[in-house]
């Protein structure tokens, strides 16, 4: 994660332990670890040095996982259990991204009002703004940012290896659950339960007969190919 963001979240907040690893350490643990046990051939370290050069050559680590402490400072909860909440413009309709713990916990439609503290933006949030924004100029092709997704065991490792499809890329449901240990339908579900959309790639993910497979955000699969189309526009569905 960018070293100056780090350093302004930390300003923002004060003393409280936030569990976060970064998602080279999470790929790791998915080959060797015991939620992993993902076969390692050559392919998968093709794989793994094409995305490692991708972010080195953009001069970003990845995204960022809980598990680990990583972040410190304290709870950005609100009052009543909200949380720091900003909606941003986008090319497909408005977008609403929340945070708590120094970390992007969802990404919705629009579907919540602003909720500041002070009535600015939080470091973190402002810079999600500026990433997203740049993202749909078609200026930025890997997001930079803290990730807490909420999910079961099976759902995080589906979205680790989500995360490692690349910009302009696409893989099947088939090929996403052989990454990631796991089985096509199940993967389908976790594409479905995604809580941070557009930043965790769900729209990547395809049906292998060609068709477009399932898309759970607002405007359903023309959101789906509008996003793919930004990305490359051989890969629009419709």
């Amino acid at each position: 994660m960018n070293k100056g963001l780090e350093r302004r979240i930390r300003q923002d907040r004060q003393k409280r332990a936030d569990p976060a690893k970064t998602l080279a350490e999470m790929r790791n643990e998915g080959a060797t670890g015991a939620t992993g046990d993902l076969t390692r051939n050559v392919a998968a370290d093709k794989r793994k040095l094409k995305a490692a050069r991708n972010r080195r050559r953009l001069g970003f680590d990845g995204a960022v996982f809980p598990d680990r402490p990583l972040l410190t400072g304290r709870a950005a909860i609100r009052d009543h259990g909200a949380m720091p909440t900003l909606n941003v413009p986008s090319a497909v309709g408005p977008l609403t991204l929340e945070e708590q713990d120094g970390a992007i916990v969802r990404l919705g439609w629009g579907d919540s009002p602003d909720d500041l503290p002070d009535g600015t933006p939080t470091p973190l949030l402002a810079e999600a703004a500026r990433q997203i924004a740049a993202y749909f100029d078609g200026t930025l092709t890997a997001f930079d940012l803290p990730l807490a997704p909420r999910g079961s065991n099976h759902q995080k490792r589906v979205w680790r290896a989500m995360a490692e499809i690349l910009h302009g890329e696409t893989l099947t449901y088939g090929e996403l659950a052989k990454r990631a240990g796991s089985v096509p339908r199940a993967v389908g579900g976790a594409c479905g339960a995604n809580p941070i959309p557009v930043i965790l790639p769900c729209h990547r993910v395809v049906a292998a007969n060609g068709g477009s497979g399932g898309f759970s955000g607002k405007g359903g699969l023309k959101t789906k190919s509008a996003l793919l189309d930004i990305e490359n526009p051989d890969l629009r569905l419709f």
